[in-house]
């Protein structure tokens, strides 16, 4: 649903996402401070870091729209990434997608 949080900054990871459909707003929040980081749309991956680096959630992720989400639980992650070449390819560019809007941030 719009404006529906799908994960908090600071939480524990147990599920990374795809969007199937919609769009989600990344955001950092410090203090009263919330900064927009990145808006997650069709095709992308959203909350795979906190699988990757094993540290919590980096930030708040808010349904901009109506979303559909395909769920992907951590202790299964790996093993689907290998199954679905698509997928794999999916979360490549999601990261690559950030890396370059975190480029352009600094």
């Amino acid at each position: 649903n719009k404006n529906e949080i799908l994960f908090s900054q600071g939480e524990k990871g147990e599920m990374a996402y795809i969007v199937r459909k919609g769009e989600l707003n990344v955001f950092r929040i410090a203090g009263t401070d919330k900064k927009l980081l990145s808006i997650i749309g069709l095709g992308e991956f959203v909350g795979e870091m906190a699988h990757i680096n094993g540290q919590p959630r980096s930030a708040t992720v808010v349904a901009k729209s109506e979303c559909e989400l395909i769920e992907i639980p951590f202790g299964s992650f790996d093993t689907i990434l290998f199954s679905k070449p698509a997928w794999s390819k999916a979360l490549v560019q999601s990261l690559s997608k950030r890396l370059k809007e975190s480029n352009e941030r600094k």
